[in-house]
């Protein structure tokens, strides 16, 4: 379709005109779109891509004086894409990001309830809630995990991290573990340590420390009363 051709194309030159959105988008999200369709009934996803292909409806059994708006759409990152729904009383907060050329963060959960089996790549994305990707670290972060690892972290490493740290001031605690030699992970509890979890912090810890070896913490999503229309299929 001509409206998602042209939000892969909008994706595309993104990602190819600078690292930076493809980096942001790997520090927040925890699946691709691609990967969405497979996962458990009810599983929370964070995604970040565009939005095509846009379908608005109006709900006959919405209460008076509640929204009964309600938006069908595709959600689509270089991987692929899922089909994505927003209910009224979501719609009605966020219908501003709704738009052909939006590219977003969105969180929710996966709806595989009607799904033909268990592994049948299919299912939609329940849309809870829309970010700008300039607030993703306000919205999203809630902290800093760094694993090092026995047999590729030296010494030398470890005061480089030390250092890297310090020179990045902030609120979110940083949360530390060890890989071990023998396979096993030591979790260190009760850190004091607090940074400004940036793209360029994100960046320096994976040219010292290697890919994977940051990860940001998210926040849980919140918990809102449900309200407006919701469509049964």
């Amino acid at each position: 379709m001509l409206e998602q051709a042209v939000v892969k194309k909008v994706l595309e030159t993104a990602l190819k005109s600078g690292q930076e959105f493809a980096e942001v988008f790997a520090m927040f999200r925890t699946h691709e779109c691609s990967e969405t369709t497979v996962l458990p009934n009810n599983a929370q996803v964070v995604l970040a891509g565009g939005v095509s292909d846009i379908k608005i409806g109006v709900g006959k059994n919405a209460k008076p004086g509640k929204p009964n708006t309600y938006a069908m759409f595709t959600f689509e990152d270089a991987s692929g894409s899922v089909r994505s729904i927003m209910w009224a009383d979501i719609y009605d907060k966020f219908s501003e990001f709704i738009k052909s050329d939006s590219i977003v963060f969105m969180r929710g959960r996966m709806d595989r309830s009607r799904s033909l089996s268990d592994d049948s790549p299919d299912g939609n994305f329940i849309v809870d809630e829309v970010f700008a990707v300039d607030e993703a670290t306000k919205k999203l972060c809630r902290g800093l995990a760094i694993t090092l690892d026995e047999e590729r972290h030296s010494q030398d490493s470890v005061e480089t991290l030390r250092t890297i740290l310090r020179e990045s001031p902030g609120g979110e605690p940083v949360e530390f573990s060890l890989r071990l030699k023998e396979g096993a992970t030591a979790v260190f509890g009760g850190s004091k340590t607090t940074v400004g979890v940036t793209l360029a912090l994100y960046r320096r810890l994976t040219e010292v420390l290697g890919t994977g070896s940051a990860k940001v913490l998210l926040k849980s999503p919140q918990k809102k009363p449900q309200s407006g229309f919701r469509k049964t299929w």
